[in-house]
């Protein structure tokens, strides 16, 4: 949902106007990431694990297997080959 609204403003031809709807989807993203956030703490920040960590979700990746059984992820993200 709100891929199609960015991708939808990245491609307008217009650069003023392009600008203006990716920095309206910026603040109400925010707005809607901190409803209910204490005033007394700050905004609320996105965090994604696998492009924080990837290493820990790639395949074959060198670190021990974060699954108790040993398996290694459900979903291991595989890259091109080089």
């Amino acid at each position: 949902m709100l891929a199609e609204v960015v991708i939808e403003a990245l491609a307008e031809a217009d650069a003023e106007k392009r600008n203006r709807e990716i920095a309206a989807i910026l603040a109400k993203t925010n707005r809607m990431m901190n409803l209910g956030n204490p005033a007394n703490q700050p905004p609320r920040k996105p965090f994604h694990w696998l492009l924080e960590f990837p290493e820990v979700f790639l395949q074959n990746s060198p670190h021990p297997s974060p699954l108790p059984n040993g398996e290694g992820t459900k979903n291991p993200v595989r890259l091109p080959s080089p």
